[in-house]
């Protein structure tokens, strides 16, 4: 099976970079979604206002998620749980 391994700095992580772009769009972190698989994931989906793991994430991503996706990356799980939640009423979307 294909493997890989990540060097990372230890001041560095995705949730980082999410901060940061919400703070420059003017978007407040408890009104975002965040999807991951991996560990590099976590912080960014723990600090989301809402944080799916994928179907497929690593267990230890699951746990922290505040829901795991219905689908996989592969079946689309991201654009599939979007409208599963727009159908439902749950996205609101800003005209700013």
């Amino acid at each position: 099976p294909p493997w890989f391994v990540e060097v990372l700095n230890i001041n560095v992580c995705k949730g980082f970079g999410f901060q940061k772009m919400c703070r420059s769009l003017g978007i407040k972190m408890e009104e975002s979604i965040t999807f991951g698989d991996g560990d590099n994931d976590i912080e960014f989906i723990q600090m989301a206002g809402k944080g799916f793991a994928m179907k497929n994430a690593r267990e230890n991503v699951k746990v922290i998620a505040d829901e795991v996706t219905e689908w996989t990356n592969e079946e689309d799980g991201v654009i599939r749980t979007l409208q599963r939640l727009e159908k439902e009423g749950l996205l609101h979307f800003s005209n700013n």
